[in-house]
């Protein structure tokens, strides 16, 4: 977690880096709230990605990024988690 999509969540958050990893979230919940919803079905009260909460969620997150500016942003991300990457190398080595 803490090499794959922690630094992900630390670069953009939870929601960001599902929108940016598909083109937005509404794609990404297309490919994945199934599966999501299968994983998540023995936890306790979880809420189930409904097409009005991916809907809610979709257009708070265009808002911010709108699709087209997608690339543009993971362009950014992945900057961010180069630096990031860096940084970790650079703190493991004055361990």
């Amino acid at each position: 977690m803490n090499d794959g999509l922690g630094m992900r969540y630390a670069a953009v958050g939870t929601l960001e880096t599902t929108h940016l990893n598909a083109d937005g979230f509404r794609q990404y919940c297309d490919k994945y709230a199934n599966t999501i919803n299968t994983v998540c079905s023995d936890m306790k009260e979880l809420p189930k990605f409904t097409r009005t909460m991916i809907s809610d969620i979709a257009d708070q997150l265009e808002a911010e990024i709108p699709l087209d500016e997608i690339q543009r942003r993971r362009d950014w991300r992945d900057l961010f988690l180069i630096r990031l990457w860096q940084l970790k190398k650079e703190m493991e080595s004055l361990k």
